[in-house]
Order: C-alpha cells, then structure tokens, then sequence
C-alpha cells in the first residue's frame, strides 16, 4: 500500500510528523550527523565579534519528539554571558 484509497476522489493518508519533525527540516546541522540542530529565530545586531568572544544570548534547548524545552533562559530578565567557542 502507498496509503491510497480508491474512489470517486482518491484519498490519501500520510503519517503526520510532529512539531520537532516540521522544524528540523529548516535547522542547521552543526554536529555532522543531525545530532544538534540549530535554528537561528533574529540574527544580532551590530559588528561581528571575534571567535573567543563573550555574547549575550537567549536560548531554548528542545529534545527530539518534545514540545517542551529541557534548558531556556527565554523567561529570564536577562540574556546569559556566553564565551564562544566553549
């Protein structure tokens, strides 16, 4: 079966994907083997910074299959200091 019915209209029946399933489609795989997705939501603003650079940053850390976040400061007053490349 290709999920198909027959009739006067023909029907088709596709597994639903999830929500993580719909957004990793556009993320950028970092890891090599699409074990960490990223997905840019606003890109900064300003000069770019150096690679050993300190950033403030928001974030929202999600597992496969789950709606619900495992890490995010996205509810926090203020962004986190971040020292790229660590």
């Amino acid at each position: 079966g290709s999920g198909c019915q027959r009739g006067a209209l023909r029907s088709c029946v596709f597994p639903r994907k999830s929500p993580y399933q719909r957004l990793s489609r556009r993320m950028l795989d970092i890891s090599g083997d699409r074990g960490v997705l990223k997905d840019v939501i606003r890109e900064g603003a300003g000069e770019l910074v150096t690679p050993d650079a300190a950033v403030l940053v928001k974030y929202s850390g999600y597992l496969e299959h789950m709606d619900k976040p495992f890490a995010s400061n996205c509810f926090r007053k203020t962004p986190r200091l971040m020292k790229l490349g660590e």
